[in-house]
């Protein structure tokens, strides 16, 4: 079955999703708000992680401590690692954010090139790119 693939700005979803990815650094600053992190055992992640909080998803692609702080590769890893987490989970739909292109100097439709190439075998059905 083809993947269902959409590009549209965030708001109403297309259809519903059952995981939502959002852009994130490897000392997870730029979603502090987002959740609570308890410092005595922070750790770093590493670029081109996938961390997974209940039904949203981090996907690790920048390190503030390099510039520029996101690489393509780290993007790659990252698509990598979501689309083995959806097939592991039997995830059909996700939203993502366009990782790389939030907080970075990323192209959307390079983003989206990459995921229709990527995705292309897998669990994965329906997939958002929330522009």
């Amino acid at each position: 079955m083809p993947l269902d693939l959409v590009v549209s700005k965030k708001g109403n979803a297309p259809f519903d999703v059952e995981l939502v990815v959002f852009e994130e650094d490897t000392f997870r600053l730029l979603s502090a708000s987002n959740f609570v992190q308890e410092m005595a055992a922070f750790k770093p992640e590493h670029p081109g992680e996938i961390l997974v909080k209940g039904n949203h998803a981090y996907a690790i692609v920048h390190d503030l401590d390099q510039d520029p702080t996101c690489r393509s590769e780290s993007v790659d890893m990252a698509i990598r690692e979501l689309l083995a987490y959806c097939n592991d989970n039997d995830i059909e739909a996700v939203a993502t954010e366009p990782l790389g292109c939030v907080h970075g100097k990323g192209n959307v439709d390079d983003f989206v090139a990459q995921l229709k190439l990527l995705a292309s075998d897998g669990s994965l059905r329906r997939l958002w790119v929330m522009s």
